[in-house]
């Protein structure tokens, strides 16, 4: 979301008092001690600053206008789904995330393997019994609508 690399994230804190316990003292930089922020992660160094270089050329603003586009899209998308008939959203999204599970309990296997045959690659949670779609910033009203029409012809094929 915002343009981030995969698998790079980042993490906006609006109380700067949360970072007092983050980090290290690091005693031997010029200019006595000094506080080192960091966490320790997984993710490679090298899309740490692509995602920092992204976050410098949009600005503030223009990151927020990406996920504002995005958020848009998945409120779009979950207005959709929840006018399918034998689908549901498995919850009301708060970030660019829809969970798709079926109104009747059953599992979300056949209607997965019925989007994959059409070329739709969606995350699959048989333990949740939900499928998953994440709205990026490439996504426009027309995918999604065409998603939709997919899962309508899909749901009713299977008589879910």
């Amino acid at each position: 979301m915002g343009l981030g690399i995969i698998p790079t994230g980042g993490l906006f804190i609006r109380d700067g008092s949360i970072m007092k316990g983050v980090g290290y003292n690091v005693p031997y930089l010029a200019g006595g001690d000094f506080k080192h922020i960091n966490m320790t992660g997984t993710r490679p160094g090298g899309q740490v600053i692509a995602f920092w270089a992204i976050l410098k050329f949009l600005g503030m603003e223009g990151f927020k206008k990406v996920v504002k586009s995005c958020m848009e899209n998945t409120f779009y998308l979950s207005k959709l789904i929840s006018e399918i008939k034998g689908v549901k959203l498995a919850v009301q999204p708060q970030m660019n995330i829809v969970g798709i599970t079926t109104e009747n309990g059953n599992s979300i296997g056949k209607i997965d393997k019925e989007l994959r045959r059409r070329g739709w690659m969606l995350g699959k949670f048989p333990a949740l019994n939900i499928i998953r779609v994440v709205v990026m910033p490439h996504i426009q009203k027309k995918h999604l609508s065409h998603f939709s029409d997919d899962l309508t012809k899909i749901v009713k094929q299977l008589g879910q």
